[in-house]
């Protein structure tokens, strides 16, 4: 993909972070959308966290090969299947990749993104391969991902949760930073905008039982769809923060937004 930019850090050993910048153009508007991918080594191979938008998984592809060319890539988890995080789900399936997302995402992802909204935000429909329930326990390693199904950003949304080493991989359930990252910012408020409001007070319930269920625990390594990881010692209102940004969204939803009722980002 033209323009497409991706740097590979490493979290944590075993974990490793794709920081992923692809162009997108909106109504004739060149704009870079900035994503989190992470990987996983497991004893089987690569398992990834987000596959990316479509046009940009040969750039991904072509990154892990460089980075481990010896480990295979066997599985893609989606936290949500929008298109900057799971766009690239037929390009996974098609080289015979497990893709792995919660039941809630089979409607977007069949029909290839949200509806009623520019086609930069649409992709090839997919199927994934297999589903998570909430309290499903991934392999990786000595210990083990919980899937938290976390609906509301969309309706199978969901975060992987590592109690031994206190890492939350979360998706989109935390809106990211302004500062690098103002277009997906952007655009997760417009999505809650466009969003029915039992959908935003959906995410904000989710919000709370992810953090019912950190609680007390100051050293969990947050790593997001969007922006830098972080501790939540060094940012204790992280969910505090998404919470007013969607409340914000539930007192100012309009019905002259720009474009459909459907989902953006």
């Amino acid at each position: 993909m033209v323009g497409c930019r991706a740097s590979l850090d490493c979290v944590l050993p075993g974990i490793w972070r794709v920081d992923l910048r692809a162009p997108l153009a909106l109504f004739g508007v060149p704009l870079v959308v900035r994503v989190n991918l992470y990987v996983l080594e497991s004893a089987e191979g690569l398992y990834l966290v987000d596959c990316g938008p479509f046009a940009a998984f040969s750039h991904v592809r072509a990154l892990l090969a460089r980075a481990f060319p010896s480990r295979r890539l066997r599985r893609v988890y989606l936290t949500h299947s929008h298109f900057d995080h799971g766009g690239a789900g037929l390009r996974c399936v098609n080289d015979g990749v497990e893709v792995w997302a919660a039941s809630g995402e089979r409607s977007m992802a069949s029909a290839g993104g949200p509806t009623g909204v520019p086609q930069a935000f649409r992709y090839p429909p997919f199927v994934p391969t297999n589903w998570i329930v909430d309290g499903d326990r991934v392999p990786l390693r000595e210990s083990c991902l919980t899937a938290i199904v976390t609906p509301g950003h969309t309706p199978g949304s969901l975060a992987l949760y590592d109690e031994a080493s206190g890492v939350l991989l979360c998706g989109d359930l935390l809106l990211g930073p302004l500062r690098g990252y103002a277009v997906t910012l952007l655009l997760a408020v417009l999505t809650a905008l466009r969003q029915p409001g039992e959908e935003v007070r959906r995410h904000i319930e989710s919000l709370s039982c992810v953090r019912r269920q950190l609680e007390g625990r100051r050293n969990v390594l947050v790593l997001p769809g969007h922006g830098a990881p972080y501790h939540l010692k060094d940012r204790p209102g992280a969910f505090a923060r998404s919470e007013r940004l969607l409340r914000l969204a539930l007192m100012l939803k309009r019905p002259f937004l720009p474009f459909g009722s459907g989902r953006a980002c």
